[in-house]
């Protein structure tokens, strides 16, 4: 009988676990992508530190990537050491708790090990010698614990007060720190000599007897005395700044901020191009090896995620070997009723049929290192608005008409100096809002030729977002003081109706979108939302429960609700913009930078961690308590009731099908829609918070296709 007991609570147990566990964010990938600030290799295995997503393990050279990251409050990751059994990993620049953290387990789990460090310190670098850790600092100079990580003491003897420390090394039995300088200890640490007054030394690497050290102004010196004296060593080397040295052999690899890998084996004499393979105009970031295998942490452009390339040949050629990573920038999500399709910025496009639990890239016909600003489906055909080349705002429109298979250019007419931000199809015309000041175009032939629609817009005026509702398509602009433009006669011309939106340089409209006959804009730059009820004429904030000074990025319905994506996270309104309840359980990080509905999910395309999926019931507020199905229909009565500002509804659903949850007042008016969804047969559960309505009497009602039944409540503020 105890035995029984037992199993049974453990089952139990594991049902209140697993329920706790779906009750948030999950990340669902694409894999493939990420900014790679380091990649460490101890005994066998390699650890990838990336710039947002925090650490990646392989244990099989690079084949594929898997994330430890449980416990880790900050997920930007520079370094990995081991001391002992144990592993450290210094982060910082993150959302919260950055500095050291400790793991005992072989990176299964982390716990912060900060004692004695100034607090949200970054640690850019980690070092052991003997019985002592290092920890190198972003403008706090050095500090050493010598109690495996309990406590952290200064360790800056002769080091310049706020110099940040990027890399530790040793020759023979000296010590030396770069950063804003070179610095040698021959006592472990106790006292530094300044031994270069080089500026912004990202990294240190010695090579038999010789130091050499990568710069951000200069390149790559060498020097051949112990760092008494340093000469510069370039020849071959097209552009700076180095930003990682590694040796292997008699061999020494950089990887430089914009030409990828270059490699010299005459001790900097002469550098050699070895990037066959690895991405155009890649961002060579970090450097490191294991067995016969060379990997280089590259970004496609400058600060977005790029992933991790392996070589077997000393660099000869380059393969990908980033499976399992997820730093992708997500800069917009489509779907129609079968997949999903996240364009990120910089490493094209990826391609879901299994609701985001696998992604496929799909770039065929793609101009490489592609941002994808906007997708579109219209019947068979799929259109996305692209920057070929981010930072030089190249643009193009691709059209597929086979599931993403292939893409072809339908560009024609479209200037060629502006990324095209976002796409909208009324009727049967195209409009595509571009970057650069070159305003709004038009085509009425699927794409097949485009013409600038421009009357009535400021000059200069960059386009962010659209939205329709007839007979008016609104644009979001980017400058004009972030203005919302109307036309009422398909882009002949506009007018500005940005009545009420906050006036300032800064104020972006990123995002519009349409529920029922209001219009909703997300405003960048600490604005927050906006909404009007009279097709433009009239602007208004509703941001109460949004965090104080969000950039809003993102909108979208879900049945009578809208959700807002933002650098503060996810938030939700069931009544219209009155109120904001933040949905963000799961989240790594909070910086939502696109939105999608499809089906019982939303889908979240974050600014660093690619693709986050959570049950649509969620983030609304249902909570699905049992799967079991009920005899009967019935709408249970709140409780508690009365109440102050919060009661819960309980009810039973027979069969699948459309359910509605409304709130009514007294007079018979509507107050707010819990939700309006598809839901499986069980029993379900949802709250409302009433706070920012009267004391009085209210009634629920639960209407399906078989059912009606509405109850009384009574709220006492």
């Amino acid at each position: 009988m105890k035995k029984i007991t037992i199993l049974l609570l453990s089952v139990l147990l594991l049902n209140v676990c697993s329920t706790r566990i779906m009750a948030q964010w999950i990340q669902q990938g694409p894999s493939g992508g990420g900014q790679i600030n380091s990649i460490i290799t101890i005994n066998s295995n390699m650890y990838a530190c990336t710039d947002a997503s925090g650490i990646f393990l392989s244990t099989n050279s690079g084949d594929s990537w898997s994330a430890i990251n449980n416990g880790l409050s900050d997920r930007s990751i520079y370094c990995v050491i081991k001391s002992g059994l144990d592993l450290f990993a210094g982060t910082g620049y993150g959302f919260s708790d950055y500095g050291v953290y400790k793991s005992t387990n072989g990176g299964t789990s982390w716990v912060v090990s900060n004692s004695g460090l100034p607090n949200n310190t970054a640690i850019l670098s980690l070092f052991v010698s003997g019985t002592k850790i290092f920890a190198g600092t972003s403008s706090r100079g050095m500090f050493v614990s010598t109690n495996n990580g309990a406590d952290w003491y200064l360790a800056n003897n002769g080091i310049s007060e706020f110099s940040s420390v990027h890399s530790i090394i040793s020759l023979g039995a000296d010590l030396y720190a770069a950063g804003g300088g070179i610095y040698r200890s021959t006592n472990n640490g106790l006292n530094w000599l300044s031994v270069s007054t080089l500026s912004t030394v990202y990294s240190l690497v010695s090579l038999g007897s010789n130091l050499f050290a990568a710069t951000y102004y200069n390149g790559v010196y060498i020097s051949t005395n112990n760092g008494a004296n340093w000469v510069t060593v370039n020849s071959g080397l097209p552009s700076f700044p180095v930003n990682s040295l590694m040796a292997v052999g008699t061999t020494l690899f950089a990887a430089l901020d914009s030409s990828g890998v270059f490699k010299t084996t005459n001790s900097g004499a002469n550098w050699l191009p070895v990037r066959d393979g690895l991405p155009s105009n890649s961002y060579g970031k970090s450097l490191g090896s294991v067995n016969s295998n060379i990997f280089v942490g590259v970004n496609v452009l400058s600060y977005i995620g790029g992933g991790v390339y392996r070589s077997s040949n000393a660099g000869v050629n380059w393969i990908e070997s980033s499976a399992g990573l997820t730093g992708h920038r997500i800069e917009s999500i489509g779907a129609n009723q079968t997949n999903i399709l996240a364009g990120t910025r910089g490493n094209g496009l990826y391609l879901s049929t299994d609701n985001g639990f696998n992604w496929t890239a799909k770039n065929n016909g793609l101009a490489p290192n592609s941002t994808v600003q906007s997708i579109i489906f219209i019947g068979t055909n799929i259109f996305i608005g692209t920057n070929e080349n981010y930072e030089n705002s190249i643009n193009s429109v691709y059209l597929s008409t086979n599931n993403a298979e292939t893409w072809s250019s339908v560009s024609n007419g479209l200037p060629i100096n502006a990324g095209v931000n976002a796409l909208i199809a009324v009727g049967s015309n195209i409009f595509a809002g571009t970057s650069n000041g070159s305003g709004i175009y038009m085509s009425n032939n699927g794409g097949g030729s485009w013409i600038a629609v421009n009357n009535g817009l400021p000059p200069n005026i960059t386009v962010w977002s659209f939205a329709a509702i007839s007979p008016y398509i609104f644009a979001g602009s980017r400058n004009n003081n972030g203005k919302v433009f109307r036309s009422s006669n398909n882009g002949t011309s506009w007018e500005t109706m940005g009545n009420g939106l906050i006036n300032n340089n800064n104020n972006e409209v990123r995002a519009l979108t349409v529920l029922g006959t209001d219009v909703y804009a997300a405003c960048d730059n600490n604005e927050g939302v906006y909404k009007t009820s009279n097709f433009g004429v009239n602007w208004f904030a509703v941001n109460n429960g949004i965090t104080t000074n969000p950039s809003m990025t993102s909108l979208t319905v879900a049945g009578s609700n809208v959700i807002a994506g933002c650098s503060k996270g996810l938030f939700i309104t069931t009544n219209g913009g009155l109120s904001w309840t933040a949905k963000n359980e799961g989240f790594h990080s909070l910086f939502v930078n696109s939105l999608l509905v499809k089906g019982d999910y939303v889908f979240s395309g974050m600014f660093n961690e690619s693709v986050w999926r959570r049950p649509l019931s969620q983030v609304i507020g249902i909570q699905q308590i049992s799967s079991q199905i009920p005899k009967v229909f019935s709408l249970k009565q709140n409780y508690p009731n009365p109440f102050n500002p919060s009661t819960n509804i309980k009810f039973d659903i027979v069969k699948s099908g459309k359910v509605s949850l409304t709130i009514f007042d007294m007079l018979g008016r509507k107050v707010e829609t819990l939700f309006s969804q598809e839901l499986s047969a069980g029993t379900y559960s949802a709250d409302w918070n009433a706070s920012h309505y009267s004391s009085g009497i209210y009634f629920y009602k639960l209407e399906s296709d078989d059912f009606v039944q509405t109850k009384k409540m009574i709220f006492i503020k």
